[in-house]
């Protein structure tokens, strides 16, 4: 976990590998789109993130299809869907908002224990808030999208002691509560099972987009699933969204 100077706390993902001194733990956690098997969580790849370019569907009940574009005139995609993998890879990870985003005094998106979430909040201004964070010499970010979200699910299966943590299904905390309240904690990881729907910038045919994770009082709601929504200007209590970081 690391810590900016304004206090915002993020999560490194790693890929590839992890190791703990001399010692390799794994080798095979790969940047990809990822389903998860409904009764053990078991991931499949559905596509790799070399093949980032290649317009890869993953098809749903109900004929629904997402895919993650390059460019959209219905959503809006990854800032850079380019850079983000080939950064990714070359660093050996990516950071993961730690908590949902929060909104700070100066209307600035925050990742931050204890703070109220930043809710009633449409995709394209969620991805604007997520991109404002950091954009410098040494990282970008951007709103979390479908490459990030289902890598950490793997990440946190191996080493969290949950091996089925895809299928966790929504903690009701009988309405939204402050980010990292919930009790929903893994691998230093909070709230994907709770609070908020979040926005991502993976697309939803024929919807145009798509939320990850549970919410407060959702029924049937599972961290790995996907949930496609009929317009990225909806705004509501559980809509929110969370950031993802990456080094240049």
């Amino acid at each position: 976990m690391i810590q900016d100077r304004e206090g915002n706390e993020f999560v490194w993902v790693p890929i590839d590998s992890v190791s703990t001194g001399t010692s390799k733990l794994a080798d095979d956690i790969r940047l990809g789109r990822y389903t998860f098997n409904e009764t053990n969580g078991t991931p499949k790849k559905e596509q790799d993130a070399d093949d980032y370019d290649k317009l890869t569907s993953i098809n749903s009940i109900g004929d629904y299809n997402y895919q993650e574009l390059i460019d959209s005139s219905t959503n809006t995609p990854a800032k850079n869907l380019r850079d983000f993998v080939t950064k990714t890879q070359e660093n050996g990870g990516y950071y993961i908002g730690r908590y949902e985003a929060s909104q700070g005094i100066d209307g600035k998106a925050r990742s931050q224990y204890n703070k109220k979430i930043w809710n009633f909040i449409t995709q394209p201004n969620s991805a604007v808030a997520a991109r404002e964070m950091y954009d410098n010499n040494y990282m970008d970010s951007d709103l979390i999208n479908s490459y990030s979200w289902d890598t950490a699910i793997v990440f946190i299966q191996k080493y969290s002691g949950n091996s089925n943590y895809a299928n966790r299904t929504s903690i009701n905390n009988n309405g939204i509560i402050n980010a990292g309240k919930s009790g929903d904690k893994v691998c230093n990881i909070y709230d994907m099972a709770s609070n908020c729907m979040e926005w991502t910038t993976e697309h939803s045919e024929p919807t145009p987009c798509v939320t990850r994770g549970g919410h407060c009082n959702g029924e049937g709601r599972y961290v790995g699933k996907r949930s496609y929504h009929g317009s990225t200007s909806a705004t509501n209590d559980i809509f929110a969204f969370r950031i993802l970081v990456y080094l240049k």
